[in-house]
């Protein structure tokens, strides 16, 4: 009877899971459901298949994926499962599933049960896409997908991440009838290639870091082009040129103002100032205008346009006035790397770039083969030259030069360049309460990023934002005022800040002072080992000053020692004294690198916690009243 049941169960079993996903996928759930260690990450994709493949004037790209909740904390974003796809695209297929750790089908949807939706994060565009969101999602479940797209493009090549936020345990990716193909950022060597199929295996989940590259960078890449056959960044650069350059079609300058005697630099800034300010940004991509810029005739009398339109307003204009100016092809940090050994479209931004003379050198931020030039984002409204937003410093862009291009480092902003210097003096008295001014100035990038922040948010959140900076700084400390003025590339805060009960108070009259650089800061390194570069937005140097006027009868108990830290990544130094009833401390933090790779963290590391720890040293006093 025993046998009888336990034969009846298999054979019911297998009868459920044959109806309950689609053939492809029995295998990989019957072998990868059970039996894996839980690794932390969210989820586990026990198979993923992606392929494309040549058809006639249309690609065609297919994708299959199984995904196993593993931890139900973090999944969040698969409770809702959407498949993008541009208007041109056609959707052949589209099946979303949830299962059960069983294998049982608990929500099934197909192409016309999903809500079509016009609009995605993009104002209007030709962004769809087909969207579900799952009842319920519980720990254990298996989503699958499925779909196919009929894909005809412009000028596209593709990019196919093999990453995942999850562990990976099975993913291929087939590639038929390409003009080109590559596998790029593959550093350990993991991707397997059979013939037209790419493999990668048992790929573990790489957990969230301070500080960490974009996730597209950290896995391997398969790179394929259909439509081209560049070879060369100058080819790419050509082609593109050969598409946009109508778009040029104003003849005059008469829409902005340059009445009086103005210098050279003063022009090519008026324009900039003009595009960035004046017309407005608006993500439009209908057809073709996903590549090619509209005419600038067009841009002008409207007043608006998206990234391309609006460089390009800008080079007409510009050239209209004598000057030589160019697009440059960008790409965002946060989106991913621009891999230099394989010429093509990766970009998704379009910047401009003015060559320079004698004459309008002082605005120069990048030199290219001996020439100085001036790199800028007309997108950008708030940024004045030579800055530009820390997103693209140092990324790759392709200055396209009409006749070809050439493949170029943006600019970096130096240390020197990128300040934040704070200044407080406090009149500490006899009944442990205080008083202080504070005077905080920040320069170039660092000043940008407040003038972003000032300009997005009401009265109320300002305050609340330069309380909690001082909170910050001075614990317990209550702001009375506080006064800002914005420079040309500067803004500079005044703080009043009062405190009732400055300071830790202990026996015998000792007084604990923190030392303000700040007080409350964490070290995001004390991971002992770490598999992810660390990556900063910024070089910069960061000075505080700090000056404490002591009553009478206080005396010094304990001052913090020096410090100095000198690396090839950072460099800190601080010394504090006491001269005249008064303590003066000086610090200065500065960041020389934004990058450090992993293989350097553990010396990083000992250097940024000895640096920590010289924060956390408190100045000691005493009231002898």
């Amino acid at each position: 009877m025993k046998k009888l049941l336990i034969i009846f169960c298999l054979f019911a079993s297998i009868s459920v899971l044959a109806r309950s996903m689609p053939d492809w996928a029995k295998p990989y759930f019957v072998k990868y459901i059970k039996g894996q260690t839980d690794s932390g990450a969210p989820v586990r994709f026990l198979y993923e298949k992606t392929k494309l493949e040549k058809d006639g004037d249309f690609v065609l790209y297919s994708l299959k994926k199984m995904v196993k909740i593993e931890n139900i904390k973090g999944t969040v974003d698969y409770s809702t499962v959407a498949i993008p796809y541009n208007a041109s695209d056609t959707v052949v297929k589209a099946v979303v599933y949830r299962l059960d750790g069983t294998g049982m089908v608990r929500e099934r949807y197909k192409i016309k049960d999903m809500t079509d939706l016009a609009l995605s994060e993009n104002f209007v565009d030709d962004s769809r896409k087909l969207v579900v969101t799952f009842d319920s999602l519980e720990k254990g479940d298996v989503i699958i997908l499925e779909f196919e797209l009929k894909k005809k493009d412009l000028f596209q090549d593709y990019f196919l991440s093999f990453g995942e936020d999850g562990d990976i345990l099975e993913s291929e990716i087939e590639v038929k009838g390409a003009k080109k193909v590559a596998v790029l950022n593959d550093k350990n060597g993991i991707v397997k290639r059979d013939g037209d199929i790419f493999k990668i295996q048992n790929v573990e989940y790489i957990k969230d870091r301070k500080n960490m590259p974009p996730k597209t960078d950290l896995y391997p890449v398969v790179a394929a082009c259909f439509t081209g056959d560049e070879n060369s960044w100058e080819e790419v650069a050509k082609k593109f040129w050969q598409l946009a350059r109508l778009s040029l079609d104003l003849t005059d300058t008469s829409s902005i103002e340059l009445s009086g005697e103005l210098s050279k630099s003063e022009k090519v800034k008026k324009v900039l100032d003009f595009v960035a300010k004046k017309v407005n940004y608006v993500d439009i991509e209908l057809g073709n205008g996903r590549i090619v810029p509209k005419k600038c005739s067009f841009v002008i009398d409207r007043k608006y346009g998206d990234c391309k339109d609006k460089s390009f307003l800008a080079i007409n204009l510009l050239k209209n006035l004598g000057f030589d100016a160019y697009p440059v092809l960008a790409k965002g940090y946060i989106y991913g790397q621009v891999y230099p050994d394989f010429p093509g479209i990766q970009f998704n931004h379009v910047i401009v770039a003015v060559k320079l003379d004698n004459e309008t050198a002082n605005l120069k931020n990048l030199t290219i083969d001996g020439t100085p030039y001036l790199i800028f984002d007309v997108t950008d409204r708030i940024t004045e030259p030579p800055f530009f937003p820390s997103a693209l410093q140092g990324t790759y862009g392709l200055l396209v030069l009409g006749d070809g291009g050439k493949l170029i480092k943006l600019p970096v902003f130096s240390e020197k360049e990128n300040k934040v210097r704070i200044v407080s003096k406090c009149k500490l008295n006899k009944n442990n309460s205080a008083s202080f001014v504070i005077a905080e100035f920040k320069k170039g990038l660092p000043a940008y990023s407040e003038k972003w922040f000032l300009d997005g948010i009401n009265e109320d959140n300002e305050t609340k934002k330069y309380n909690e900076f001082i909170q910050d700084q001075i614990m317990g400390a209550k702001l009375d005022d506080e006064e800002v003025k914005n420079g040309l590339d500067t803004v500079e805060t005044t703080y009043w800040v009062s405190a009732i009960d400055y300071g830790i108070k202990t026996t015998d009259g000792i007084l604990i002072i923190p030392f303000p650089m700040t007080s409350k800061y964490k070290n995001p390194f004390r991971k002992r080992t770490r598999k992810v570069d660390i990556v900063f937005s910024k070089k910069l140097t960061f000075e505080r000053n700090a000056e404490w006027v002591l009553p009478d009868g206080y005396t010094i108990v304990k001052l913090p020692q020096d410090v100095s830290i000198d690396n090839k990544y950072f460099s800190f130094n601080r010394h504090i004294e006491f001269s005249n009833g008064k303590i003066i401390a000086k610090a200065v933090y500065v960041r020389k690198a934004m990058r450090i790779p992993s293989s350097d963290y553990k010396s990083y590391r000992k250097a940024y916690k000895k640096y920590i720890k010289s924060l956390k040293s408190p100045i000691v006093v005493k009231n002898n009243n």
